[in-house]
């Protein structure tokens, strides 16, 4: 579905630029930021630019910066590189970042626009509990699909550390709402709110391309759509930066109902019952040759060399929380422990270099498009138990 997307936008794109070509006259119609400029000496990292979204990490280590850099979000100026001819809205104007911001995008030619998202977020995580209060919808109002955050207690600042695929769906959902999505909310957690993952169908030209499902699923990270084509397992970049202790289980409420058909990537029935992923990875990242840490990905998350410590779900588990009404059925308590990888070393903690994900998917095999439309997973109250 999504390459379908996209290669029909290349081809017309293509087709506009030979048309530009012969014409020579023909205004570009991109509306894109390139790069997001920071005040020098700011304390972010690399802003990282997804499809409709700039994410900024705030990369301060103590309190003391912390707080200075909330006092320096509430009246921050950016400059951006775009597309040529590009312009956008509000440049140059003041703004308070300690909330997401919106910039618009406007085309040379004047007939495109792409609204993104500006956020800065706290990627030094030390928390331990998570019970799904905080989500909003996703920015502009046409993909209305919910996404899951935190809020630093000290400052008060919104920490978008979790993510999912609901972006890709969004190329296939049309006008479906935000609890059509694979990924969404519920308000029948074990207490309050909770997180929903339903296997979904993608329709008519995601069975075409062998792409038939999209299991929901949630992560600490962030999935990056513009690798979702050509590299799919690449596009999931699991883990946040952690000052965490090193976990000894996680633990959690949970229930599970596997659809009624599960299938292959070929639309072929199989004798199986699907079910559910959850699991959870303490790394160190390596660096890239500009000294950047190279997150784990669909390809290594559960095998790389440089894994501190890794907790997954077993069969028992699985058997533990299924239920038959999963609208109606009480939730199921559930305790994973951790399998010490590697060694954990008490100043490299001290210092925020490992990472952390917890991963929660409600078909299994998922990533390769396999698994039972419907296949439901409600999750709430996670604890990492340290």
């Amino acid at each position: 579905m999504i390459k379908f997307y996209i290669r029909t936008i290349a081809a017309f794109l293509v087709g506009i630029s030979l048309f530009s070509c012969e014409r020579g006259e023909l205004l570009n119609a991109e509306a894109d930021i390139i790069e997001v400029v920071l005040p020098t000496g700011m304390k972010a990292g690399k802003p990282i630019i997804t499809n409709d979204k700039v994410r900024i990490p705030n990369m301060t280590t103590n309190q003391a910066d912390s707080l200075e850099f909330v006092e320096q979000l509430k009246s921050l100026t950016l400059k951006f590189e775009l597309t040529p001819g590009a312009t956008i809205s509000d440049e140059g104007i003041q703004k308070d970042f300690n909330q997401p911001q919106q910039y618009t995008v406007t085309s040379e030619d004047g007939e495109w626009q792409k609204t993104y998202d500006i956020i800065f977020y706290v990627p030094i995580f030390e928390q331990y509990e998570f019970d799904f209060t905080y989500f909003e919808p996703a920015l502009p109002p046409s993909k209305p699909f919910y996404i899951f955050y935190e809020v630093d207690t000290q400052t008060g600042v919104k920490q978008y550390v979790w993510d999912s695929g609901n972006i890709g769906f969004a190329m296939t959902a049309g006008t479906q709402p935000a609890d059509a999505y694979p990924t969404t909310t519920t308000l029948n957690g074990k207490t309050g709110t909770g997180a929903k993952l339903v296997t979904r169908s993608t329709g008519y030209l995601g069975s075409k391309f062998r792409m038939p499902i999209a299991a929901g699923n949630l992560f600490l990270g962030y999935f990056n759509i513009n690798d979702a084509t050509s590299k799919p397992l690449e596009a999931t970049q699991f883990g946040v930066p952690t000052i965490m202790d090193n976990p000894k289980e996680i633990t959690l409420w949970c229930k599970y109902q596997a659809g009624t058909e599960y299938k292959d990537k070929k639309g072929n029935i199989l004798n199986i019952v699907d079910y559910p992923e959850i699991y959870a990875v303490l790394y160190e990242p390596e660096k890239d040759e500009n000294g950047n840490p190279i997150k784990l990905n669909g390809t290594n998350i559960r095998t790389a060399s440089n894994i501190i410590s890794l907790a997954v779900m077993n069969e028992e588990h699985v058997k533990q929380i299924r239920v038959n009404d999963i609208e109606n059925d009480d939730y199921k308590y559930i305790s994973i422990p951790f399998e010490q990888k590697g060694e954990f070393d008490v100043q490299k903690q001290k210092q925020g270099l490992y990472y952390i994900t917890i991963v929660f998917s409600s078909s299994a095999k998922g990533n390769l498009f396999e698994g039972a439309v419907g296949s439901t997973l409600c999750i709430d109250e996670v604890t990492f138990v340290k």
